[in-house]
This record gives C-alpha cells, sequence and structure tokens, in this order.
C-alpha cells in the first residue's frame, strides 16, 4: 500500500474543495476556495461501516504529525482497536481523573444551578434547605468519585444510607424520601458529566434498597387520600367562600372608641371605602370633617378585601384543576371567546410537551373576570392572572400555591370549621375528589370527568391529549354544571330530574 502521495507544496497550495488521499487511510479534507483544511483518518469496521476519525487542522497539525498519527490509528486497527473508541475512552478517563478534585457539594451546586430554573423560588429554596441540612455535613467535603459504582466494593450506598437511616428512625419519611430523590438527581448528574460511571447508587433498587427501610421510604411516595368536602356541602363552603372579608358582613376591628366606630354608619362606611371611596369623599357624604374621617380610617385600618388566596382557591375549585396550576395561571392561556384555558403549568407536562385545555363555566369566568378588573385598578400589569403585587408595585409574581393552603387552614376553615365526612379537616386537594365524587355520582360521563381531572387515559400519558379534542362538548356541559352545582346552598329538589338524566331518557 502506497503512503505519503502528497507533496508539502501541494498541500499548502491546493484551494479546490474535495479529499486529497496521502495513503494508508490518511487524507486531506480541503474546504471552498482552501480556507479550511484538515486531517482525517478513514478506515471500515466490520458491522459498523466506514468510519472517519478526525486528526486535525493542517494549521495545527503538520503533515509529519499527522501520517505518525495515522500510524497509530493502523496499529490500532491491526491490534483490533477502533480508534475513535479508544479516543474516547481516553478523554473519559481523563475526565474521571479530573473529576476525582471535585466534590459532592461542587456537584450539587452545578446540578442545582440548573435544575432550579425550572422550579419556583419557593420549591427551590424549599429543596436547597433540605440538601444543607441533611447531606451536605456528611457528604458535602467527600470526592465525587466516592460515588462511584463501578467496583463492587464501592461503599456509595453506605454512605447514602447513613444519611437516610436517621431520619427514617425519626419518622420523618417524606423527607427521607424527598432527600433520596435529591442526591439520586446530584448523581446522575454526575454519571451525565462522567464524573462518575456505574449504576445510581441513590436508587432504591440497588444497595440501598436493602440497607435503608425500604417500605417506610416508600411509604412517603403513597401519602393517605387528601380529605375532601362531601359535595353536598360544597354550595355553602363556595357561598362562605366568596363572603370571606365582605365588609357587609364582616366585623369592624375593635381597635378604637371613636364616634364613627361606635356609630350606625360604621359598616356603611367600610363598604364604600372597600370599593375605592376616599376619606374626602365619605365625609362629604355624612357630613363629617376631612379630619374625623381620616382619622377613623386610620384607626380602623386596611377595609376589607378578600384575599387572592380566596379567589385562587375558587378558580381551583370551578375548575378541578390542582392549587399549582390555578396560581400559575397566566392571562396569554385564556381564550375569552371559547372559554378555554390552554393550561401549561399540568403535572405532565414534562412528559407530553402540550398544554393541557381547561374548560371554564361562567362562574370561572367571572373570577378571571374580577382579578382583571383588580389588576387595572392596582396599575398592575402583569402575566398571571393572581399576582401578589401591590397598587402598581412588586407584582410580576404569581401566588405561591402554599399561599391557598395556608388560607384554607387558617382562614376559611378556622371559621366554618368544614370537615370530611371522616372527620379530618378538608384540603385543596381534596376539592377535586369531591368534583369526581359529583361527577359519577350524578351520571356524567366517565371520560370527561378524567380528562377534566387531567387524568391519563388507557396506556400513555399522551393519549389524554389527543383525546381531549373529542369531549370539549361533554366537557363543556360537565364544568358548566360543575359551576351551576357550586352556586346552589341548598341541593335541588327530588322532584326536579338532572339535566343530563332527561338527556339520557330521551334518547331512550
Amino acid at each position: 500500500m502506497a503512503i505519503e502521495k502528497l507533496k508539502p507544496r501541494f498541500v499548502e497550495t491546493v484551494k479546490t474543495k474535495g479529499l486529497y488521499g496521502d495513503g494508508g487511510g490518511l487524507y486531506l479534507q480541503v474546504g471552498e476556495g482552501g480556507k479550511s483544511k484538515s486531517w482525517i483518518f478513514r478506515y471500515h469496521v466490520p458491522g459498523k461501516g466506514d468510519r472517519q476519525m478526525g486528526l486535525g487542522s493542517y494549521e495545527t497539525v503538520r503533515m509529519s504529525d499527522a501520517r505518525e498519527r495515522a500510524r497509530q490509528c493502523r496499529l490500532q486497527r491491526d491490534a483490533g482497536i477502533d480508534p475513535i473508541e479508544a479516543r474516547l475512552k481516553q478523554r473519559l478517563d481523563q475526565k474521571l481523573a479530573a473529576a476525582k478534585e471535585k466534590t459532592f457539594r461542587q456537584v450539587f451546586e452545578e446540578w442545582f444551578e440548573e435544575e432550579a430554573k425550572s422550579w419556583i423560588p419557593g420549591t427551590a429554596a424549599m429543596y436547597r434547605r433540605k440538601v444543607e441540612m441533611h447531606a451536605l455535613p456528611q457528604l458535602g467535603k467527600l470526592p465525587i468519585q466516592k460515588f462511584d459504582m463501578r467496583d463492587e466494593t464501592s461503599s456509595a450506598a453506605i454512605l447514602l444510607a447513613d444519611v437516610l437511616k436517621p431520619l427514617v428512625s425519626a419518622g420523618k419519611f417524606v423527607t427521607a424520601r424527598d432527600l433520596r430523590w435529591l442526591i439520586e438527581g446530584i448523581l446522575s448528574h454526575a454519571n451525565a458529566s462522567n464524573y462518575i460511571r456505574g449504576d445510581n447508587a441513590a436508587n432504591l433498587k440497588g444497595p440501598l434498597g436493602k440497607l435503608v427501610n425500604l417500605k417506610k421510604i416508600a411509604k412517603a411516595y403513597v401519602p393517605d387520600n387528601h380529605p375532601a368536602l362531601p359535595y353536598e356541602q360544597i354550595g355553602k363552603f363556595m357561598a362562605a367562600l366568596r363572603a370571606y372579608g365582605d365588609p357587609a358582613i364582616a366585623p369592624i376591628a375593635d381597635r378604637c372608641s371613636c364616634e364613627l366606630c361606635n356609630g350606625p354608619h360604621a359598616q356603611e362606611i367600610a363598604a364604600l371605602r372597600f370599593q375605592g371611596a376616599s376619606a374626602a369623599n365619605l365625609a362629604r357624604k355624612f357630613g363629617l370633617p376631612v379630619g374625623t374621617m381620616g382619622r377613623h380610617l386610620q384607626r380602623v385600618g386596611k377595609p376589607f378585601i378578600r384575599p387572592l388566596a380566596s379567589y385562587a382557591l375558587e378558580f381551583a375549585i370551578l375548575t378541578a384543576v390542582r392549587r399549582e396550576q390555578a396560581t400559575s395561571a397566566r392571562w396569554d392561556e385564556i381564550d375569552w371567546a371559547n372559554r378555554q384555558w390552554d393550561c401549561s403549568e399540568h403535572k405532565t407536562r414534562n412528559k407530553t410537551r402540550k398544554a393541557y385545555t381547561v374548560l371554564l363555566s361562567e362562574p370561572a369566568m367571572a373570577v378571571l373576570k374580577k382579578m382583571k378588573k383588580w389588576q387595572a385598578a392596582s396599575a398592575i400589569d402583569s402575566q398571571f392572572v393572581f399576582d401578589v403585587g401591590v397598587r402598581g408595585r412588586h407584582y410580576g409574581f404569581p401566588l405561591r400555591a402554599d399561599a391557598v393552603t395556608h388560607f384554607l387552614d387558617r382562614g376559611i376553615n378556622s371559621a366554618g370549621n368544614w370537615k370530611a365526612s371522616d372527620g379530618r379537616k378538608i384540603s385543596t386537594h381534596g376539592f377535586r375528589t369531591s368534583f369526581s365524587s359529583w361527577g359519577y355520582d350524578t351520571g356524567e360521563e366517565e371520560a370527561a370527568i378524567e380528562i377534566a381531572l387531567g387524568h391519563s387515559l388507557g396506556n400513555g400519558v399522551a393519549k389524554i391529549y389527543n383525546r381531549q379534542a373529542e369531549k370539549i362538548q361533554v366537557r363543556k356541559h360537565l364544568m358548566d354544571a360543575w359551576g351551576g352545582y357550586c352556586d346552589r346552598t341548598e341541593p335541588l329538589p327530588s322532584a326536579v330530574i338532572p339535566f343530563r338524566q332527561s338527556k339520557q331518557e330521551l334518547a331512550s
């Protein structure tokens, strides 16, 4: 086989695009107009076909060096070694050797910086706190190579078990569950970055599952069913929710004993103040000095205003979505004409890469209109429906999902003491159960109920998004019926036949 066929002068001056063989698998690759030149080695691997390996640019690698590199590649081929695979292994070994200097803490910071971009700030802060409190004190200074599982004698699982066992023994199963999942993510990042190789040491199906009580940690993945309000009480609950903070029924704060606080017009003043009346306007209306009215308003404090979280809770109940979906709703997702909401923040969005269409009833649309009106009156220009801004300041951030739960527990629930059928305090997620129970008991179509809840139908999560268009009209009726039911404080008389039942009877 002839080799070294190219002449130095030709290599230096050639400008025609193409491949020029030097022999022995070495080629000079010339770009358009001779602007780029590089050396490549071409060879054949049985079962893989023809392959080519870059040896460097002409400006960097001299002809003699390129020929020597090609000779080394031919020696590898004679020994049955794939030069490309050998180079990748060499680079990997170099990266693994360099990773010996990296600690678990450094890898955590790398992973967290990227992962936190997809989490809301509160969730990111909670996860960081769990890792810093329970994992980093023991694992932070260890080299990441300690978690390489290629060696059968690796102590990685023992190290992780020492972190998780105290939490399991103390009954902190949810914390142990979250921490294990976070560590698994950190080690997956380390594996993807070629800092370590082998199985993930935090996987419960591996040695870790034999060292830690698997049943107790797994129990945290299957929480008790969420306590739900019986759907027969949903009308009264919604009435109380909508009236929460209403100045017409809420008592005046007993902060002073001025003549206005104890006067006959206290409730009326509070109601007008709630509607936005100024101290000067109120003073003129009731024939009082502006100073007197102003001092009264200062003593009484802010007017009674329905909390933002109560609107978010009402919207979540009417749409049967999760609290995170409701609080993250954006104006650009709302189709006002068709009464639809293309919800992007749903549970399976990472699997489907699609928005989920939620049908909106008139009561749900009324909540959106109230939020639109409130933001306009407060000079808030936000992309979020439930924005935490105040009077044109500090806006641009959605309401936290936890705020809805706190309002339910410490606000409306503490006042009305609403209970589930088993006596437990109701939860925000439980309203989805209330909706489901109502739907099945009233004979609504099962597929429409499950699609409305965002559940998958059949095999494959994405099927729900392929089938939801088929149920638009049925789901519109379903959500309108649910919205109407939520407006009733008393159940329908037994003589009244539900619309769907009569429709079915007519069909038969």
